[in-house]
């Protein structure tokens, strides 16, 4: 094949560690976002010879536990709840519940997480117990849960109606293990 632009086929490595390895990649907002085992790293600029540049050293616990919202990354790690905004330096958003998170709620592969446009309240899902942060909430109300759903979501979705459909309105979709969509 003869590559369309001299990109194409383009490859590098991310770190040199050979033991990190991609779980999930998000390319909303303002960058392309990488999140391996042991860190997020995000790419503003997909030029050839352009490198990656480290957010944090907290790795994903799971490859749906990366997820963009508003103008922030945020993501899930065995440690913690974090969120970055391109190379901006990652936080913590779980440090008042850290250890409820590790010790109780003990994030695994399983983990999804997602973002509710509606309520502006970051989900995250470990088998069927759910905990949530909402922005809208205020000061020192903003996580809530454990809730406990009927089955296990395996996957989140979330967007707005386009205009000029019937409707324009926030959507927030699940796929659980049964099969079923819930909203």
């Amino acid at each position: 094949d003869i590559p369309l632009e001299d990109a194409d086929g383009w490859s590098f490595d991310l770190a040199p560690a050979p033991n990190e390895q991609i779980v999930a990649i998000d390319g909303e907002g303002d960058a392309v976002y990488t999140g391996t085992n042991l860190a997020v790293h995000s790419m503003g600029d997909l030029s050839p010879g352009t490198l990656p540049y480290m957010v944090f050293r907290r790795g994903l616990v799971s490859r749906r536990g990366l997820t963009f919202l508003e103008e922030f990354i945020a993501w899930a790690a065995t440690d913690g709840i974090y969120f970055a905004s391109n190379r901006s330096k990652g936080e913590e958003l779980s440090e008042r519940i850290k250890k409820f998170y590790k010790d109780t709620y003990l994030p695994s592969n399983v983990l999804c997480m997602g973002y509710d446009i509606e309520s502006r309240s970051l989900i995250i899902l470990q088998g069927t117990q759910m905990i949530r942060f909402c922005w809208a909430a205020g000061q020192g109300r903003e996580w809530s849960g454990p809730h406990t759903l009927a089955d296990t979501p395996r996957h989140l979705a979330s967007w707005i109606d386009p205009p000029g459909t019937s409707r324009v309105t926030p959507q927030f979709w699940m796929l659980c293990t049964n099969g079923k969509i819930g909203r």
